[in-house]
């Protein structure tokens, strides 16, 4: 759990204290799921709401829009909350995860000299260290939130329970490598103006990369793995060893570039297009279209693994790269971009192995297989998955 990230004042009613909403907020627009918890810890979605924003529905770039695209997406926030108190009369708590906002959100270490080594440190007192640290780094006008992933003590791995122990006396230096979540505070304020002016309910920000971390660690059968999320306005690279969050990378191109390109391709509006691109990842019948959409495809995924080997080179550094390649968003539904994935052209540059092995994880595989109603499906879904499975068990660095 992230120890900057805010938290407003305490919900009111029972009413409210029975439902949870989880609200994923990307560059193409919001959505959220709403569920109780029974009293087996098993969630039960009551109802899935997905808004996008007027580019996004008109497959316009959102790189070129900035922040007055995320003011939108912070008025589609403020219309999902409406909603919510429309038909149930109340708001839950809600944790809000941060998409692939790919500017704002870095990997950073964070070091902490100890000038008075101490025989043990509790987790209060690593988490104090860590704010002071973070705090003196932080920009002024931007709103900082840290989420450490690890801890290295004297250039070793270690970890709370090591630390406490009562045999540290001998560390100089604690590094923590974190993920920054770097807002404007332009951005910031509106996102939190909007969810203070509904009463003050209780709301967490979390940045994606931390919730697919926590997931995969509940998860317990992830080892090394390059993890792809290939969503609609973004790809994000998460490099996975021994459970480790090592770092990531991202870059401004996802599926809608490939749909835009199929569209033209075919002589078809973008949301033509886009609906002709999900009828042919379903297997759908398509009567003399089927091979040139396949080849349309099969030129945008190309384009777009020139992006992804780019951003490897920024990787490549912290070691060779797994042979596990663990694919998931929208774009992950397209064969062509399996199939790039796939091919031994490229993880021989970055690895010792020279064949990857791409698997596709759909976002019911975070429940166990369950779709929880329909509501986790595809591969777009894990993103909401890992942030209603942080939301029901949060983690801490520090325990």
């Amino acid at each position: 759990m992230g120890i900057f990230s805010r938290l407003f004042s305490k919900m009111g009613g029972r009413g409210a204290r029975a439902l949870h909403m989880v609200i994923e907020i990307a560059p193409e627009g919001v959505q959220a799921l709403i569920f109780t918890v029974s009293r087996e810890g098993m969630p039960r979605v009551v109802r899935k709401i997905a808004l996008e924003t007027g580019s996004a529905a008109a497959g316009i770039g959102m790189e070129a829009h900035g922040s007055e695209e995320m003011r939108r997406t912070a008025g589609l926030l403020h219309d999902l909350l409406l909603r919510v108190v429309r038909q149930f009369g109340v708001l839950p708590r809600v944790v809000i995860g941060i998409g692939t906002f790919h500017e704002m959100i870095t990997f950073q270490e964070i070091a902490v000299r100890i000038d008075r080594p101490q025989k043990h440190y509790s987790g209060r007192m690593l988490e104090e260290y860590l704010r002071g640290a973070a705090e003196s780094r932080g920009e002024g006008g931007n709103a900082w939130r840290v989420f450490p992933v690890r801890i290295i003590a004297n250039g070793y791995e270690t970890d709370a329970k090591i630390l406490s122990r009562g045999d540290a006396a001998g560390v100089k230096e604690l590094v923590f490598p974190s993920v920054v979540m770097n807002l404007p505070e332009e951005l910031s304020a509106s996102f939190e103006g909007v969810t203070s002016m509904w009463g003050g309910i209780a709301v967490e920000f979390v940045p994606l990369q931390i919730l697919l971390l926590d997931a995969f660690m509940k998860n317990g059968s992830l080892g090394d793995a390059l993890m792809i999320l290939l969503d609609r306005t973004h790809t994000l690279l998460l490099l996975f060893r021994d459970q480790k969050l090592l770092s990531f990378a991202s870059f401004a191109h996802g599926s809608d570039e490939m749909v835009r390109h199929a569209a033209k391709n075919q002589e078809l509006s973008f949301k033509d297009g886009r609906a002709r691109v999900r009828e042919y990842t379903q297997g759908f019948e398509m009567p003399g279209g089927k091979i040139r959409l396949g080849q349309a495809l099969e030129e945008a995924a190309r384009v777009w693994k020139k992006y992804l080997l780019d951003a490897l080179d920024g990787l490549y550094h912290l070691g060779p790269l797994p042979a596990d390649v663990i694919l998931f968003g929208e774009g992950g539904r397209i064969p062509e971009v399996r199939r790039a994935l796939s091919a031994e052209d490229w993880l021989g540059h970055y690895s010792f192995a020279a064949t990857p092995h791409v698997r596709l994880l759909q976002g019911q595989a975070l429940f166990q297989g369950d779709s929880l109603a329909g509501a986790l499906g595809g591969p777009e879904d894990v993103p909401l998955a890992a942030l209603m499975g942080y939301s029901l068990h949060k983690r801490s660095l520090f325990i």
